[in-house]
C-alpha cells in the first residue's frame, strides 16, 4: 500500500507540473487579439471641432492673431490708437470686423477701451471679397469680451511756454458689454484760447511801417527830439519811392493813426471751443425660420411668440 500511494503522489506532482506549465501560454493565446480582416489601415479619421468664438467664417486662417494680453502690452488706450499701432502689419487702412460681421462705421467702435478686446485676427486680402469689400486691403477681425463694463474720465490741460494757447480737454465714456448687446457713450469737450501777434513779439511792420527792431523801443532820439515824443514807429514818406528822406519826413508818420499799434488786438490763432457726443445701442435681434417637420428654430435665448419658447 505504501507503494502504491507514492505512485499516486508521483502521478499528482508530474499533472500539476503539466498544469503550471501548459495553462500560462494558453492564456496568453486565448488573450492575443485577433486580426480583423476587413479593417482598412488607410481609413481617414476626420475629427471636428468648434471654431473660435467671434472667428470669420471660411477655411482662411489668420495670418497673425492677438491675444487681450498682446494687445495691452501695446500700450494703446483705444480701438483707434490699437488699429494706428498695427498699421506696419495691415498694410494701411484694413477692412474692420466686429466679432466677425461688418460694422456701420468705423465710429461705432473708434472709443471702445482696448481693455474690452479679447483678441484681434488679421487676415489676408483675399477675406475681404466675401464681405463685399475690394481684395485690396487686409481684414482685421476684432473680437471682444462677452462681459465687460467700464466708466472712463479724461482730463487734459496745456500752455506754451511763451505764453498764450492755453488749452484744455475733457473726455467721458461708458461701456457696457453682456454677449452680442453693446451700449457706449463717449462726450468730448475741447477748448483752446486764442493767440495774438503781441504774445509772439510779432512788430507792426508794412510795406509803408518803420518800427523799432525791440517793442517799444524808440526808433532813433533825434526823431523823437523832432516829434516832440518818443516815436517807437512811424510810417514811410510818400517822398521815399522818388527821393531819399529825410529824418524830419518821418516825423509826420508818427502823430498819424497809422501809427497805432494793432498787435494786440490781431489774432494768430483764433479761439475755438468744440464738443462731441457718440452713442451707440446694438442688439442682437432674434432669426427665426420653420422647420421642414415643424415648429421654429430660433437663434438666441431670447423668448418671443413666433418660437412659443426659448430660443
Amino acid at each position: 500500500m505504501s507503494g502504491g500511494k507514492c505512485v499516486r503522489r508521483s502521478t499528482s506532482f508530474v499533472l500539476l507540473s503539466l498544469m503550471l506549465g501548459v495553462a500560462p501560454g494558453a492564456l496568453r493565446a486565448q488573450g492575443a487579439p485577433q486580426a480583423d480582416p476587413q479593417m482598412d489601415d488607410g481609413e481617414e479619421i476626420v475629427v471636428t471641432g468648434q471654431p473660435q468664438r467671434g472667428a470669420v467664417p471660411g477655411k482662411i486662417e489668420p495670418e497673425q492673431q492677438l491675444s487681450g494680453a498682446d494687445v495691452r502690452a501695446l500700450g494703446v488706450t483705444s480701438i483707434s490708437e490699437l488699429l494706428t499701432e498695427l498699421s506696419p502689419q495691415t498694410n494701411g487702412s484694413p477692412v474692420i470686423l466686429l466679432n466677425g460681421k461688418r460694422i456701420s462705421s468705423f465710429s461705432e467702435i473708434s472709443d471702445l477701451p482696448s481693455e474690452a478686446v479679447a483678441r484681434v485676427d488679421i487676415l489676408p486680402e483675399q477675406v475681404a471679397l466675401s464681405y463685399g469689400y475690394a481684395a485690396t486691403q487686409k481684414v482685421v477681425n476684432i473680437v471682444l469680451r462677452q462681459r465687460f463694463r467700464a466708466e472712463t474720465v479724461d482730463l487734459r490741460g496745456g500752455t506754451t511756454t511763451d505764453g498764450g494757447r492755453d488749452n484744455g480737454q475733457a473726455e467721458g465714456g461708458f461701456l457696457r458689454i453682456r454677449g452680442d448687446n453693446r451700449f457706449t457713450l463717449n462726450v468730448k469737450y475741447r477748448r483752446a484760447a486764442q493767440l495774438l501777434e503781441s504774445e509772439r513779439d510779432i512788430l507792426n511792420t508794412g510795406a509803408s511801417r518803420l518800427t523799432a527792431i525791440t517793442r517799444g523801443a524808440e526808433i532813433d532820439p533825434a526823431l523823437s527830439a523832432l516829434a516832440g515824443a518818443i516815436v517807437t514807429q512811424t510810417g514811410v514818406p510818400a517822398s521815399a519811392a522818388t527821393d531819399l528822406p529825410t529824418l524830419a519826413s518821418f516825423v509826420p508818420g508818427a502823430t498819424t493813426s497809422d501809427a497805432v499799434d494793432l498787435t494786440p488786438y490781431r489774432t494768430l490763432s483764433p479761439a475755438t471751443e468744440n464738443f462731441s457726443a457718440n452713442a451707440t445701442l446694438a442688439r442682437a435681434w432674434a432669426a427665426c425660420r420653420r422647420r421642414s417637420t415643424g415648429g421654429w428654430n430660433c437663434s438666441t435665448a431670447i423668448r418671443c411668440k413666433a418660437c412659443r419658447g426659448p430660443r
